[in-house]
């Protein structure tokens, strides 16, 4: 993978989070909108973790990186103060007030270059784990590494700035084009787009909801802070803080599985966001009811993830566009035809139901069908049985392919 196919990866990752984005501001507001882009973010970095060799090194009790100045938009700041408001006790709200208010006021004291090369714990710190966990900055969600030496070297020399990073490049990388995409949202949706420094901006937003009513209001959520954007700095190192310490890990010769776990992603949520759209269309024609609505969403998404892994080992296997047609046109095909997608199997002889037990979609057409009327042409137990045994085919496979680097190395 060259330079230019990279730039057109995280282009990409970028205008895909945007356009999404900018609709879920549109439908849902910013509150839901952030809470789903930040899961679209985990999701990838799943994917992405789990093919990476090796691996990450972060785990709950390393909180070496929790000394680090850390920066937050607007709406993450809100964001955390309102969970902070639904799942901590009134005494722990109050410690962690108290908290806050030391630490901004510890870092007021300080310039720029020194709040960068300061060691101050994390107001949200509790027992070596992070107490916010799921709704951490967005900066503390990319800051990763694979070899904690380098972590714990930088906070016991916190004006060392020669210390590598031992980042995992796709990873970071897709993680800045995933931001990227979703601050061009924020900022056409006219919301503020400031970046501040996350004790000061929590200590206000826990104190009343001034900062959230201005923020709906598209005026600066905290009118008494600083943008703390640092000038000469990259971007995103400024929105980093203490992760200046880090060098950003070079973009040549990203491994193609980041592209592969964007694009599952991707083709995942538009399957499942397909087939609830057909059900609904279908609702303005036809009326019905769904039997066991829970478990068609189940089989629904179940059955969009198996075919979009199959689709990915299909993708990667064929050497040109005939040779792409063949399984769908030869194999998966037929199968459909044949599986009972237009009649009961139980109108075949009986020799042919038992090879129709063979074929797997069988399975996946009569977990449907039980969904919505109750009634199968196999144990309904089996449906999701053998689904979930596909897709677990389709992961190992994958595997193989990531491990082996089977016509993925380029």
């Amino acid at each position: 993978m060259n330079k230019s196919n990279d730039q057109d990866l995280f282009t990409e990752i970028t205008r895909r989070e945007h356009t999404i984005a900018v609709a879920e501001i549109k439908t849902l507001g910013w509150k839901p909108a952030l809470a789903a882009s930040q899961k679209r973010q985990d999701d990838m970095a799943r994917l992405i973790v789990s093919t990476a060799s090796p691996g990450i090194a972060c785990q709950a009790g390393c909180w070496y990186c929790c000394y680090y100045k850390v920066d937050a938009h607007a709406e993450e700041v809100l964001l955390i103060a309102e969970y902070v408001r639904a799942k901590f006790s009134p005494e722990r709200i109050k410690q962690l007030k108290q908290d806050v208010a030391h630490n901004a006021q510890s870092l007021r004291t300080l310039s720029g270059s020194e709040q960068l090369q300061a060691n101050l714990k994390c107001a949200l710190l509790d027992d070596g784990k992070c107490s916010v966990y799921d709704v951490r900055p967005s900066r503390c969600k990319t800051f990763h590494a694979r070899d904690v030496a380098g972590c714990k070297q930088s906070y016991e020399q916190p004006t060392n700035l020669s210390i590598s990073n031992s980042f995992i490049p796709e990873l970071f990388y897709a993680g800045e084009a995933h931001l990227k995409g979703f601050r061009q949202a924020i900022k056409e949706s006219d919301y503020d787009t400031s970046v501040y420094e996350l004790n000061a901006a929590l200590e206000m937003a826990l104190a009343d909801s001034t900062p959230k009513r201005r923020f709906e209001k598209r005026k600066k959520a905290f009118a008494a802070l600083h943008d703390n954007r640092i000038h000469g700095f990259r971007q995103e190192q400024a929105d980093a803080g203490r992760c200046n310490h880090f060098h950003p890990p070079s973009q040549q010769g990203l491994p193609i599985r980041i592209r592969r776990a964007d694009e599952e992603t991707g083709q995942t949520t538009k399957s499942v966001i397909l087939g609830l759209i057909i059900l609904l269309t279908a609702r303005l024609f036809v009326d019905f009811s769904i039997v066991y609505p829970l478990w068609m969403l189940a089989f629904l998404v179940l059955i969009s993830i198996t075919f979009c892994l199959f689709g990915f080992i299909i993708g990667v296997w064929a050497d040109g566009f005939e040779r792409l047609q063949v399984v769908p046109s030869m194999i998966v095909m037929p199968l459909t035809f044949l599986g009972g997608s237009f009649y009961s199997i139980s109108m075949l002889p009986q020799a042919w139901q038992t090879v129709a037990l063979f074929n797997p979609v069988v399975y996946l057409v009569n977990g449907f069908r039980w969904s919505f009327y109750g009634v199968s042409d196999v144990n309904a137990a089996f449906s999701p049985g053998m689904i979930v045994l596909f897709m677990l085919i389709c992961l190992t496979v994958i595997w193989w392919i990531f491990k082996t680097g089977y016509k993925i190395k380029v």
